[in-house]
């Protein structure tokens, strides 16, 4: 994942990046629902992952399906910035209904620069 890539990520997609690269968790295969379709994968928590749990029985699941929505949560993006130890975020150009979105991009480029370092 680059730069680019990170700006094009918007709503349940960006959180499950968020949940993957700065979060750790894993992803875990969905077998077919009682259709026999919908068949996909999603990010666990690292405790979770290798655990039973109960899923909707019917229906296809985004990636990000148990993540916390961040993307539009500023209470959980502010709480994910401060575990992660961020003390200061440009948000000179957010608007109030796009801070999370700000937030949670930048997190993940920091998070990724850090990787690559």
């Amino acid at each position: 994942m680059n730069l680019h890539d990170i700006e094009q990520l918007e709503g349940r997609d960006l959180d499950a990046a968020i949940a993957e690269h700065v979060l750790g968790w894993k992803w875990c295969h969905v077998p077919p629902d009682l259709s026999g379709g919908n068949e996909s994968d999603i990010l666990v928590p690292p405790d979770l992952e290798n655990s039973r749990r109960t899923l909707p029985p019917k229906g296809r699941l985004h990636a990000a399906f148990m993540v916390p929505e961040f993307h539009r949560d500023l209470t959980q993006t502010v709480g994910l910035a401060a575990r992660k130890g961020f003390r200061t975020i440009d948000i000179s150009q957010a608007t109030p209904h796009r801070l999370p979105t700000i937030i949670c991009r930048d997190i993940l480029r920091h998070t990724l620069h850090k990787e690559q370092s």
